[in-house]
């Protein structure tokens, strides 16, 4: 027989689980610098870099580590390489 936490745990997982595959779904019908940046749901602190549409132009924001989407990059260069229009 499952366990309760077991049982819990299988639920997380596949609610999870939905919830990037809903991203990916986004993702591949989207330019990758038209994404929203996500933070994401887990607690890890790591430094990204996404492509803001507003502002045109990469800005740093702090990823949790996971359920982000493809608008997050390990550096400024690679971001505006992928996303910022080249200046004429």
């Amino acid at each position: 027989m499952i366990s309760k936490t077991a049982l819990s745990l299988t639920v997380a997982l596949c609610f999870m689980m939905n919830i990037a595959i809903a991203q990916s779904d986004v993702s591949s019908n989207t330019d990758v610098c038209d994404l929203p940046k996500v933070v994401g749901i887990c607690y890890g602190h790591k430094i990204r870099w996404y492509y803001d549409k507003t502002l045109q132009q990469c800005s740093q924001f702090v990823y949790g580590g996971c359920l982000g989407n493809e608008n997050n990059f390990i550096s400024k260069e690679l971001c505006q390489k992928r996303c910022e229009p080249t200046k004429l």
